[in-house]
């Protein structure tokens, strides 16, 4: 199983202000290895692992977790995903 995000990007909103928190990022993580996420406070480490998760959705770009295509996926096998390889 591998993990493989391309040009996806999250913000949120802010009041009136859209705060970036991602921009345009991409990796392929591959079965059996091994990833550190550092950085500051507000850096956007909490937002990648809710989209590593399929907590949250991007708003663009695409995230493939395994076979699952997680932008288009279900809230359900975004769950099942969960309880089968995360949690």
């Amino acid at each position: 199983m591998h993990i493989k995000l391309q040009n996806v990007s999250k913000s949120y909103q802010s009041g009136t202000e859209s705060i970036h928190v991602l921009k345009e990022i991409g990796f392929t993580i591959e079965s059996g290895s091994w990833l550190t996420i550092t950085g500051p406070s507000g850096s956007g480490k909490t937002t990648l692992m809710r989209l590593l998760s399929g907590i949250e959705l991007a708003d663009k770009g695409q995230i493939t977790l395994g076979e699952l295509d997680a932008m288009i996926a279900t809230e359900e096998e975004r769950r099942s995903y969960r309880r089968d390889f995360v949690g």
